[in-house]
């Protein structure tokens, strides 16, 4: 279009000198020190100990952390070890874990101690709104279960982008913003609807048996969540009037923040070449069936009938499978897709509430069995790897449901969970209608 003139913004770059010459030379060393941060996680992917690494790869820990300047090699520690003050919430007690059962497979049951819960006072934390690490006191605090667990990782691309099991972490540090106080309610992987549910909402609702003084906090929670109805109407329930403060993307420095403990322990991730173990999960039974009955008690529901069949279908491409194969043979046994992201948190809780039977791939959706009734049954499946992955038949027996698995075929090698997070697979459609004609017709499922 001749005559028109195109204006772009210039942007501005804080300590950018004048002149030509000095602003390239100063953008070329600013590139270059983004590309090194990008690097340094990179080259570092996953390793377990620093003594393990390759002589490059120390090089990058040893000398180019300290030229890019915005990272920091530091101690790893439990969330507690960074706390000027514990409160214990629940006491310790004995979970009892079943890995994925097949549905002819016998039942297998291990116990495993699940630690008190506990609330962390921290004061003057630095923080991202979508990791779960927090530096203070010149050290990286994380789950205490990721400080005695050599296998397991909850690396973030935002502060914590790698640790070992030798104790050491290494973490972005950037100009923060300053906050006053609140309760943690972010954590890496809090936008995953499982995670939220399961691990973050919680902190809300433990959060009401505070203290005065730290009961009144605002409940802090990643800003890519707040706009989410879901998200923001499940927290509504927990909120009892405080604020609610959405992180923006970016380092935070807190005066005071409250961390409370999760009521599952299990890895984020894992290091490659290495699987999730039935030794790997505890969870606390007593307070998330009170969690449970508290979401029914104030969504003003009572049990419904369960006699719905269910197929929890995906409307991303993420992890393609064949699921219009397997819809349509569920179809013809009465079952209804119901894509979740759909509805409301209210009818979600209903709709599973009401169900008799639910089949649908090990995601995100699948957390909201935790409102199945006793007696449902569930028909989900898993990659080979992951035969001893226990999350949701954790879930299962707090509601009593009947969980039973498939394992697929994974369109690509597998060497992590990473790898799975995002690979395809297919399910064998002759052993789904067999599981499903299990499901709703033997008495021993």
């Amino acid at each position: 279009m001749l005559g028109v003139k195109i204006i772009r913004r210039k942007r501005v770059y804080p300590g950018e000198p004048e002149g030509f010459l000095s602003k390239v030379n100063w953008h070329f060393w600013r590139k270059s020190k983004k590309m090194l941060s990008k690097c340094i996680p990179w080259a570092l992917d996953r390793v377990p100990h620093q003594p393990e690494l390759e002589r490059i790869k120390r090089m990058i820990l040893d000398r180019l952390c300290g030229y890019v300047g915005d990272l920091s090699l530091l101690p790893l520690v439990s969330h507690a070890a960074l706390a000027q003050q514990t409160l214990t919430l629940l006491p310790a007690s004995v979970s009892t874990i079943s890995p994925p059962r097949a549905p002819a497979a016998a039942l297998q049951l291990i116990e495993s101690p699940m630690p008190a819960l506990q609330a962390h006072v921290i004061i003057g934390a630095e923080v991202a709104s979508n990791s779960t690490a927090i530096v203070a006191g010149g050290a990286i605090g994380v789950p205490e279960f990721y400080t005695n667990h050599r296998t397991a990782v909850i690396t973030d691309p935002h502060l914590l982008f790698w640790h070992g099991y030798d104790g050491l972490g290494l973490a972005k540090r950037s100009e923060v913003t300053s906050q006053a106080s609140g309760t943690m309610l972010f954590a890496h992987g809090a936008a995953n609807w499982y995670h939220w549910l399961i691990e973050n909402l919680p902190a809300a609702f433990l959060s009401q048996d505070l203290p005065d003084g730290l009961a009144d906090l605002p409940l802090v929670i990643p800003a890519d969540i707040a706009h989410i109805a879901s998200f923001r109407d499940s927290l509504e329930l927990f909120r009892n009037g405080r604020d609610v403060v959405a992180l923006a993307p970016g380092a935070h420095h807190f005066e005071r923040l409250v961390v409370i403990d999760s009521p599952v322990r299990e890895p984020m991730n894992l290091r490659v070449g290495t699987w999730p173990d039935v030794q790997d999960y505890s969870f606390n039974r007593n307070l998330l069936c009170k969690y449970r009955c508290a979401i029914f008690d104030r969504l003003g529901l009572t049990m419904p009938q369960h006699d719905k069949r269910i197929f929890l279908a995906r409307a991303t491409e993420r992890r393609n499978f064949n699921q219009a194969e397997l819809l349509g043979i569920a179809e013809r046994y009465g079952f209804v897709a119901v894509y979740p992201e759909l509805l409301t948190f209210k009818e979600q809780v209903t709709l599973l509430a009401s169900a008799a039977f639910v089949i649908g791939p090990s995601g995100a959706a699948f957390a909201n069995t935790l409102f199945c009734q006793p007696g449902t049954r569930l028909l989900s499946w898993l990659p080979p790897p992951y035969k001893n992955f226990c999350s949701y038949m954790n879930i299962a027996n707090i509601t009593e449901s009947r969980l039973r698995y498939l394992f697929t075929t994974p369109d690509r090698p597998l060497r992590s969970s990473f790898d799975v997070f995002v690979a395809g697979y297919n399910v064998d459609c002759d052993a789904f209608e067999a599981a499903l004609r299990c499901a709703l017709d033997s008495p021993d499922y």
